[in-house]
């Protein structure tokens, strides 16, 4: 299991007595094939001051202004003392922490993790220091920390909406295509059987031509000899149909019509 310590007389937020020093490290030139990431650049200045705060007056900071000391390697003895800052009304929120310092221009240590969605009002920075807290230089003397979004997240927020956005439409779009063919496919559908439905018998033509009524059988008075053999064939047809009683079933008729035509041949 864990064990939790409160540290006695550490104050969350305390003025510095000793200028923080920008300390770049050694470059990745200067190392070996056996050298971790904590053996260059600003982090390997952080480590060695975590395991030897008291042998060094001066935190090491990653960035900050441009009066701070620059070096490469931090020495004992780096960083400029200044007056530290007596401060007061500490107040730590959910995503905030507020305090105020009695002067301003003098840097003051934040004991919370650096990240860069923290943002600060009534001071400038915050600089990352080692190990891995803040350091803020007040231009108030209220000062207010707060962790939000980056630029960089709301972009990311923006885009994430549009990628919703466009796959919506195109959900959208696909589904009116399918609507648009399933209405094309029945419409299709519909005109073809009124279609069917509207285009005459080719026995009613032919019951036409002859002068007959296809219900009652009859020819009309006087009616000229039909000048079409099929014609004639029809009202031949129709004649020995009614004898048998079946002129009335249409597929009987178009069954011994199809019978007594004769078969279509292809001219060469």
């Amino acid at each position: 299991p864990f064990i939790i310590y409160q540290v006695e007389s550490s104050a969350l937020v305390e003025g510095l007595s000793f200028e923080p020093v920008v300390a770049t490290g050694p470059t990745e030139e200067n190392i070996t094939d056996a050298s971790t990431r904590f053996d260059i650049g600003w982090e390997s200045q952080a480590v060695a001051h975590y395991n030897n705060p008291a042998g060094f007056r001066s935190l090491p900071a990653e960035d900050g202004p441009a009066d701070w000391a620059r070096v490469s390697t931090l020495a004992s003895l780096d960083g400029d003392p200044v007056t530290p800052a007596q401060v007061s009304d500490i107040v730590v929120g959910r995503n905030s922490v507020s305090f105020s310092v009695d002067r301003i221009g003098t840097p003051v240590l934040v004991k919370v993790s650096y990240f860069p969605n923290w943002d600060v009002t009534g001071a400038d920075g915050p600089y990352r220091a080692g190990p891995n807290l803040m350091v803020v230089v007040p231009t108030a003397n209220d000062v207010e920390l707060n962790y939000g979004y980056t630029s960089a997240e709301y972009l990311s927020f923006l885009f994430f909406a549009m990628g919703c956005a466009g796959a919506v439409l195109l959900a959208l779009d696909r589904a009116r295509a399918n609507r648009r063919g399933d209405d094309a496919g029945i419409s299709a559908r519909v005109d073809d059987g009124v279609d069917e439905r509207l285009e005459p018998d080719l026995f009613a033509k032919l019951l036409a031509e002859s002068g007959r009524d296809g219900a009652l059988g009859l020819r009309a008075d006087n009616a000229p000899t039909p000048a079409n053999p099929e014609v004639g064939l029809a009202d031949r047809m129709l004649g020995a149909l009614e004898a048998e009683g079946t002129a009335a079933d249409p597929d009987a008729v178009a069954l011994a019509l199809d019978d007594q035509l004769p078969p279509v041949t292809e001219e060469e």
